[in-house]
Parts: C-alpha cells; structure tokens; sequence
C-alpha cells in the first residue's frame, strides 16, 4: 500500500509490474499486489499458501509467482529431501494451476545461477518430475513481458522443442 501512487503512474505508463511480496511478509502482502498494485507477477509468494481464496484468484488472473529455490533454501530455511515441516510450495502453486517460475534471486543474496535453482529444486520438492519442470519454464515464457504476438511465437517454439 505504501507504493499505489507510484504503481498507477507505471500503469498509466503501460508498464507491466512485478511486486516481491510474501516472502518476509504475510498472505496479505500479496493481496495488496494483486489487488492495490494490479501486479501481472508476484517475486517469492512464499505465503500464498495461508490464503486459498488468493491461491484461487492469483491461478484465475494467470498472475505468475516468480520462485527462487536457492535464495528460499537461504533464507527461509525449507527443508532438504522432503526433511521438513515447512514444505516449499511451488509444486503445490503449479497444481493449482498458477503459472510459477523457476528464477534467480538478487546476485548480492544469493549467487546461484539458474541452472543451480533448477538442479535445487528436487530436493526441495521431492518427487517433482522432468514435465513439471518443463511447465515451469513454459510458464516463464507464458508470464513474461512481451507483446502478445512476440509471447505467441515464443509458446509456439517452446511447445515444438517440447514435443521433441
């Protein structure tokens, strides 16, 4: 709430916003993205999870939640192999059908490459599967700021090097 009059002039602009919101703070902080700050991606989203209606809403709106592995295992703590009490949610937000993003965080937290928050997440979701991994990547594509026309021709290459 603290940032609306800047978000409407970004919006009055045309410009498409990301918010980091959830990772430090509550549920409500995402709320406030979507609802206040018109957010088409949310960075982190950890608390999601505590707010089904806004699990539903953020699937429904195709509003991407931009997940870092690396810098959640860090700073957050998520537990290895399965070894905690606080599972990491992204397989749970791609279920739901929310268009989540595997991605890196700033380089001053967390030096991890994109290929290491890939080859991370297993072990932060045991039992994710090669497919699920490959709809997490589509999905980058599917949320990413690009005109309509550029994101289409990008789907297309995407689903044919999927089809291989």
């Amino acid at each position: 709430m603290y940032f609306q009059a800047d978000f409407e002039q970004a919006h009055r602009c045309g410009l498409a916003v990301t918010v980091h919101a959830g990772e430090n703070d509550d549920s409500e902080s995402i709320w406030q993205a979507v609802y206040k700050l018109s957010a088409l991606r949310i960075g982190h989203g950890l608390h999601l999870k505590d707010a089904r209606h806004l699990v539903r809403a953020v699937a429904q709106k195709r509003i991407g939640v931009e997940m870092c592995p690396y810098a959640n295992y860090q700073i957050k703590g998520f537990g290895l192999d399965g070894n905690s009490g606080n599972p990491y949610p992204a397989l749970d937000y791609l279920n739901a059908g929310i268009p989540v993003t595997i991605n890196t965080d700033n380089p001053g937290i967390s030096a991890a490459t994109l290929t290491d928050n890939l080859l991370l997440l297993p072990r932060l979701c045991p039992g994710v599967t090669r497919k699920e991994i490959l709809r997490f990547q589509r999905n980058a594509a599917e949320v990413a700021f690009l005109s309509p026309s550029k994101r289409e021709d990008l789907l297309k290459r995407i689903d044919v090097l999927l089809r291989r």
